[in-house]
């Protein structure tokens, strides 16, 4: 892979994360910063789109300006990037109240999970629905069964089909002589009691759902994490490495575990369809990998689930984090790809995938970071994106406030036209601030119709076997246009049949073979007009 990014820099005359080296660009329309009255830790933890393009955010905010501690925070942001309103939650002077996760309905109402704080130390799960001014319409606040103990919403989705909310998160059972458990609630739109609740427990351990969504035909998809003995010891001995998650939401008693990741599949009764799991007991056994997590669950391509998560290493001493992202089939039986992305540089790599959403065309975001600590950047905001056949990379935008500050992409939406809003946090500690929550908009890819006048080549990568995207397409040729494949060799490997101002090549050699899969480069020309060339990626299952 690294060879291939190479000889893209060499063809191309700059340097492109491989296999980013299609003719259709984002452009980012806007960028959004919330600081708090406190000037202190404001974070943006999810972040959902209306149908006309409004742009909702839920997070938390420091109120220690007016005696008060973490405060729920809901934005909502215009499709230009005009604020229009803000709501803040406060349980009681004394409390911290987190909002983690956020959804909107068709009318443009949203609905934001947390957890809210309660005497004695605990909490409980928090589910508020707004409309679309910001209005409270309902509030639904939900105790862990053991008196006293946790209760945690993660994220909540919207089933519009089926008129309900289901929200993910977990809840401690000390009444069952257990740490805690992973939980999934199903509520009505319209408010009320919870039509049921899956308790989940894996080992007697600490469990947690962190992301939920629904799939096409309305069952329920979650991923998170579970418990599972930490046989090997490690985990204690490099606990203060963990900096991706809320550590109040930890008992100190669980820090000799270590953690796996799990994806489940219900049925809209709640019934388990299928359950997996990823992690260093069951997919490398005896190996160097732990607390492995899943933070954000998408319905992918064809009824696929892609998850999104943090897998840690464990080296030379060190505590490293590496990006997963994986797909499963529909059915859980077959893992359809994985990436494991390893960018990080420095003392403690990390690269950290959070949550993640599908693209009109079944192309997976994933929002996360990457720390360089040899260059002193301790955290770079990344938003990749990964061709749903095969799990290549295809597009990747980064973000650094500067040296030594933390730039963190936390969640991604995708709206109609392929464009994408992410919500963040940086660190702003250059301007004597905590985090301030940061919001960035893009546009979608640029089309033939929108690109006149320049040559538009796409998808790229593109995976000849697929009805979409199974042909490699040229618009806005010029007159008279001869288009040819190239090996990065130099040797031909097709001449495109160009009909007006368009091409397609339908991935075969000239003798009518596959194209073996690899990164081949393009040519057109015509008369009178330059020379143009590109890379293209060839990718088969």
């Amino acid at each position: 892979m690294r060879r291939a990014a190479l000889l893209i820099a060499l063809v191309t005359g700059g340097w492109l994360a491989a296999p980013d080296v299609r003719a259709e660009g984002y452009q980012l329309l806007w960028t959004a910063t919330y600081d708090g009255p406190a000037h202190r830790d404001d974070h943006a933890e999810d972040i959902a789109l209306d149908p006309a393009g409004n742009v909702f955010v839920a997070g938390w905010t420091d109120r220690s300006d007016i005696g008060e501690d973490l405060n729920i925070l809901v934005l909502k942001y215009s499709p230009t990037g005009t604020l229009l309103w803000t709501r803040t939650h406060n349980s009681f002077p004394g409390g911290m109240d987190l909002g983690f996760g956020i959804a909107v309905d068709s009318g443009g109402n949203c609905y934001v999970a947390g957890s809210v704080s309660i005497t004695g130390g605990a909490s409980e799960g928090w589910l508020r629905k707004y409309d679309t001014n910001g209005n409270v319409l309902w509030t639904l606040e939900y105790p862990s069964p053991s008196a006293g103990d946790q209760a945690v919403f993660r994220d909540v989705a919207v089933d519009e089909a089926g008129g309900n909310l289901y929200v993910a998160g977990c809840q401690g059972r000390g009444d069952l002589l257990q740490s805690g458990n992973a939980l999934l609630v199903k509520v009505p739109m319209g408010g009320g009691v919870p039509v049921w609740a899956v308790d989940a427990d894996g080992h007697g351990l600490w469990d947690e759902f962190l992301s939920v969504a629904v799939a096409p035909n309305g069952d329920v998809l979650v991923t998170g994490y579970e418990g599972v003995l930490d046989l090997f010891g490690i985990m204690a001995a490099y606990w203060p490495a963990i900096i991706v998650r809320t550590s109040s939401m930890y008992n100190p008693t669980l820090l000799s575990i270590d953690e796996d990741l799990v994806v489940c599949r219900y049925g809209p009764s709640g019934s388990p369809v299928w359950r997996r799991t990823y992690g260093s007991l069951n997919d490398i056994p005896l190996s160097r990998y732990t607390w492995d997590s899943g933070y954000g669950v998408s319905s992918g391509h064809g009824d696929s689930v892609v998850v999104s998560g943090t897998v840690a290493r464990i080296g030379n001493g060190l505590a490293n984090f590496d990006r997963l992202v994986r797909a499963w089939s529909g059915d859980g039986n077959s893992v359809l790809w994985t990436r494991m992305i390893d960018k990080g540089e420095g003392t403690y790599m990390t690269d950290a995938g959070f949550r993640c959403a599908t693209g009109p065309d079944g192309r997976v975001l994933v929002a996360g970071y990457t720390a360089m600590t040899d260059s002193y950047r301790f955290g770079v905001l990344t938003l990749e994106q990964f061709d749903p056949s095969s799990g290549f990379t295809i597009h990747e935008d980064g973000y650094s406030g500067g040296y030594f500050l933390v730039d963190e992409g936390r969640s991604v939406a995708v709206d109609s036209s392929g464009g994408y809003v992410m919500a963040a946090i940086q660190y702003r500690t250059d301007l004597t601030q905590g985090y301030d929550a940061l919001i960035r908009r893009w546009s979608g890819p640029a089309v033939p119709a929108q690109t006149a006048g320049r040559i538009v080549a796409y998808p790229n990568p593109f995976d000849p076997g697929k009805a979409v995207g199974g042909v490699f397409k040229f618009a806005n040729l010029p007159p008279r246009a001869n288009v040819r494949i190239w090996s990065l060799a130099g040797l031909l490997v097709s001449r495109v049949e160009v009909r007006g101002a368009g091409a397609a090549w339908d991935g075969r050699t000239g003798n009518g073979s596959p194209a073996a899969p690899g990164m081949y480069y393009y040519t057109v020309e015509a008369p009178g007009a330059k020379r143009v060339t590109g890379i293209v990626a060839v990718v088969r299952p």
